[in-house]
């Protein structure tokens, strides 16, 4: 006969975990109302702080739409501290209490943060649907699928399996298709190459790992052309995500950053590949280009293109690195 242990979270514990989170969540909700509606009031100080506070009327459609909130809908913070105290008055005044007391914590601390700032916020409706309204829909849609979820762990297993062989496929996918995409870029370069040091009599060297150098670049040579007694040196290199912002340094080093970025400004972090090319001058060929380069050296505010010098390095695009070889100017 198999045997089977059965776990299970007491009522008393889930009620109180189910409550917290609710408090958790108003947190979030109230920070949000005050990103989109705090009063910037140039007039007020650390002193007067709480007085404006009741000024503002955010201050009370936020914290009513909580108590509301916590009033009707079942799975509240009030209702779960009611299975526990078995007392549903007590249980409303206590979540009242502590909506009021988070919402004056996080809106006076706002207020103190913006004084002194004369920055006027405009659009008051677009605040309220954004500040209130939508985050009022997510925090009731949250918290009123926290029960189902503990209840159905074992279905969300089942689908987050699917959800995960999903998200490996996107990943393949997509890095499929990047590295496709600078292959054939490459491809596409060395027959032109091959075609043009043919036509103009230049010697081009064996190339160094043509395709390998997409995936792991290092700093060495891949090859060199020889025009007559002028023997020039040449970097290939490869940017996977346009987005990428290439840095060049006059010591002879290439910093390869992509930022991650919450909307158009916000960095999160960012993936940094650093190379140090080993030569004395070096003409270095972005087959696959980012959209961005510029001269570190200059704290990184010149930007370079097609045939920019920076230290021993002469940074150049493949399309403008073929014309200027076609022209005999790569020297």
């Amino acid at each position: 006969m198999n045997g089977r242990t059965d776990y299970f979270i007491p009522d008393i514990v889930s009620n109180i975990i189910l409550a917290s989170a609710n408090i958790v969540l108003y947190g979030f909700l109230l920070n949000n109302s005050v990103k989109y509606d705090v009063v910037k009031n140039e007039t007020a100080n650390d002193s007067n702080a709480f007085l404006s506070l009741f000024k503002n009327p955010g201050f009370y459609i936020s914290t009513l739409i909580l108590i509301l909130y916590d009033l009707l809908f079942p799975s509240s913070a009030s209702n779960r501290l009611a299975e526990v105290l078995k007392n549903k008055p007590l249980s409303v005044l206590i979540s009242a209490a502590l909506i009021i007391g988070l919402s004056i914590l996080v809106w006076v601390s706002n207020i103190k943060n913006n004084i002194g700032n004369k920055e006027k916020k405009k659009g008051r409706p677009l605040s309220i649907i954004l500040g209130y309204v939508i985050p009022s829909a997510a925090v009731v849609t949250i918290v009123y699928f926290i029960p189902f979820i503990a209840v159905q762990i074992n279905v969300i297993l089942f689908f987050g399996r699917f959800v995960l062989i999903g998200l490996i496929a996107a990943l393949l996918i997509y890095f499929t298709v990047i590295y496709s995409k600078a292959l054939t870029e490459r491809k596409k370069f060395l027959i032109k190459l091959k075609e043009i040091c043919k036509e103009k009599g230049y010697v081009l060297s064996e190339i160094r790992n043509p395709y390998k150098s997409i995936f792991r670049d290092d700093g060495k040579i891949s090859y060199t052309i020889q025009n007559k007694d002028v023997i020039t040196e040449h970097k290939l290199m490869s940017c996977l995500n346009k987005a990428t912002n290439v840095f060049l340094f006059e010591e002879g080093g290439v910093i390869k950053d992509l930022p991650i970025k919450l909307g158009k400004r916000a960095v999160l972090f960012s993936f940094r590949h650093k190379t140090m090319i080993e030569s004395n001058k070096c003409y270095v060929i972005f087959t696959s280009s980012p959209n961005n380069a510029v001269n570190g050296t200059a704290d990184g505010k010149e930007y370079i293109d097609n045939n920019s010098v920076v230290g021993n390095l002469i940074y150049f695009t493949s399309i403008g690195y073929l014309n200027t070889l076609e022209r005999d100017q790569i020297r």
